[in-house]
């Protein structure tokens, strides 16, 4: 199997902002704005080693992600860290410049957040909300879809007169990855082939002062995409203790009589793969186990943990 090491270089340069004289008005000299930088240079800190030869493949590019969302904030007067500064970037619109975020703060003390996905998201917690009630969240109508998505925060504070070197922030995965695997799936063009496969009790958007998937439940649903003829997956946001149901839906290839399995309580965690492979019609002769095995990957490597279901 393939195995990347993605790595993400996001240079995040706050340029001065110069100062406005004014004859009239004397502003204080806190509030003029200095330079800071934010690299963000290491998408991935754990390895993926699921090749057949074990070398791993090092992708140092943004070609896999379609956006990028920026956000800082800062203590205020009722001591509560609120957003002042909020930018985004997608490969539409921000082709020239994609990945390099400018923004001008005053000197203080910050808490940045900076993600990086493969899906289009709503933010919540612009202007005057606050750090705590700040969301990234999936689009309307898009299943709770969040893609593959890297998150990370890092507080820094800034000096008048500074001129700091950049800062290093490496982005870490912050969702799981739900495979399955059917060596005998039909194509989707046979009267017999179409399936409903999907997950539900999905967490719906992703909380940014605690790194963790917010709100799940039952009724929320995620069905998972078609990679090929055997396999579907998607990516799935997680929180600490979090589990979701796997629901399978198909036909009998020769009645086209309706079929179902589901797997209930299957942990999702950051950075990694649980993987459900089998046979749906009946494993062939000596397949060397049961129809069906739950594969939980710890880490996303060669390593993995095994359950018969059958």
């Amino acid at each position: 199997m393939k195995k990347t090491i993605p790595a993400l270089l996001l240079a995040c340069v706050l340029f001065a902002c110069k100062k406005e004289k004014n004859a009239e008005s004397n502003e204080p000299a806190s509030d003029t704005k200095v330079p800071v930088k934010f690299s963000v240079q290491n998408l991935l800190l754990s390895q993926e080693d699921m090749s057949e030869n074990g070398r791993v493949q090092t992708d140092t590019s943004l070609k896999r992600f379609s956006n990028i969302y920026y956000m800082a904030y800062k203590v205020n007067s009722n001591y509560e860290n609120t957003n002042v500064s909020y930018i985004s970037q997608d490969t539409v619109n921000n082709k020239s410049n994609f990945g390099v975020i400018s923004d001008s703060l005053a000197p203080g003390t910050y808490t940045i957040s900076l993600a990086a996905t493969t899906e289009k998201l709503t933010v919540f917690g612009q202007g005057q909300w606050i750090y705590a009630q700040s969301y990234l969240g999936a689009k309307t109508g898009d299943e709770y879809r969040m893609g593959e998505f890297f998150h990370k925060m890092t507080t820094v504070t800034i000096s008048a007169g500074d001129n700091p070197s950049a800062i290093e922030v490496p982005l870490e995965r912050k969702v799981g990855l739900v495979k399955l695997d059917f060596k005998d799936a039909l194509p989707a063009s046979d009267p017999n082939g179409q399936v409903d496969f999907y997950v539900t009790n999905v967490c719906r958007s992703f909380t940014i002062s605690n790194e963790q998937g917010t709100q799940p439940h039952i009724s929320y649903r995620l069905t998972l995409r078609r990679t090929s003829q055997t396999t579907w997956e998607d990516f799935l946001v997680s929180q600490s203790g979090y589990t979701v149901n796997i629901n399978l839906n198909w036909k009998d290839k020769v009645t086209g009589a309706p079929m179902s399995k589901t797997f209930t309580n299957v942990t999702i965690a950051p950075n990694k793969k649980t993987i459900i492979s089998g046979y749906l019609y009946g494993a062939p002769l000596n397949p060397g186990g049961g129809d069906y095995s739950l594969k939980l990957n710890q880490t996303w490597s060669s390593d993995s943990t095994v359950l018969s279901i059958n």
